[in-house]
């Protein structure tokens, strides 16, 4: 009787090793073609149709094969247009990774009050097929999450707000720079922004600004980031238009929304917390020996060579005092 039951439990222990080996195979396997294998062939990709947009630039495009269409019909005309491995470089941000690996952006002293609105776009040309299986890097069909004909008008509506907005004349909006992000070709950047289109992302550099001593040396200014989820679910501004002898509110059409948005200064603080994610990036007076120069606020700049001068003759007095006493006990 005992051996019948240790036989039992040794053949039932196998069996759920077996099962537990199956699903560790499993899982390798769904992990290798739906998120490595996808994502190695969207970074080909994407790395692809950006030498393509550099040779166009530079006059030495010679392809003879068939040019893609996000080449040749990119999702937003006329706009620069966002790559994953250099986002935050051409939004004017320096990206720092500390040891504890979590992502800090800091702004130039120089883009103080500076605003940057960037569409995440994409495409949906209908459902996925059944037998297709969601990946960490895109869908099958595309990265607009919305329907295909609210992908469309969102699209359309900020190429149309982008060419407004590069011809306007209004001091409000000069500092304002426009640009979108295509996550059906840049999908890490909806990845690790965790974003899905349709949406904006809307960055402000302002003060506090330290001075950093570390690479890249400089002033570094703090940096509100916010992501705004399309459409909007309350207007933050309503803006009216004339209809013949009347002022009537304006309907928040999908331009009209993207519109209140860009256009208005404030327009974010506005918005409801159902509607947007904010994120700050405050520049730490601590960090860097930051903290031996003095702070720095708008309105000083003839001042401040000689505010760091003399605060790094303080902190090289106060070290050489230190090394003193340590030598001399």
């Amino acid at each position: 009787m005992f051996r019948r039951a240790c036989s039992l439990c040794c053949r039932l222990c196998g069996y759920v090793l077996i099962f537990i080996l199956v699903l560790i195979a499993l899982g390798f396997a769904y992990f290798h073609f739906y998120v490595v294998v996808p994502g190695e062939r969207a970074r080909i990709y994407e790395e692809y149709v950006k030498s393509l947009f550099e040779q166009r630039g530079n006059g030495t495009l010679v392809d003879n094969r068939p040019l893609p269409k996000h080449f040749t019909h990119p999702l937003i005309r006329d706009v620069p247009q966002l790559w994953s491995d250099t986002r935050h470089d051409q939004l004017g941000l320096i990206e720092n990774i500390p040891d504890d690996d979590t992502l800090e952006l800091w702004g130039k002293y120089s883009e103080v009050n500076t605003q940057q609105w960037v569409y995440v776009g994409g495409t949906n040309p209908g459902p996925d097929p059944w037998y297709v299986l969601p990946t960490l890097y895109t869908r099958y069909n595309g990265s607009c999450v919305d329907e295909p004909q609210v992908c469309e008008a969102y699209n359309a509506a900020f190429e149309t707000i982008a060419a407004e907005v590069k011809r306007h004349s209004n001091p409000d909006i000069a500092g304002m720079n426009l640009s979108f992000a295509d996550c059906d070709v840049a999908g890490g950047i909806c990845n690790s922004w965790g974003m899905n289109p349709a949406m904006l992302a809307h960055f402000r550099v302002m003060q506090p600004c330290r001075f950093r001593m570390s690479k890249p040396m400089g002033f570094i200014c703090s940096v509100k980031v916010s992501h705004v989820s399309l459409p909007l679910a309350t207007m933050p501004y309503i803006r009216k238009v004339r209809i013949g002898p009347r002022l009537v509110p304006a309907f928040p059409s999908h331009y009209e929304q993207l519109r209140t948005l860009i256009m208005f200064d404030g327009s974010v603080d506005g918005l409801d917390e159902d509607s947007v994610t904010r994120i700050e990036f405050t520049a730490d007076p601590n960090a860097d020996y930051s903290h031996e120069f003095p702070k720095v606020e708008l309105g000083e700049q003839d001042h401040w060579l000689a505010e760091i001068a003399i605060g790094g003759f303080q902190g090289l007095a106060q070290r050489y005092m230190s090394l003193r006493e340590a030598v001399l006990g």
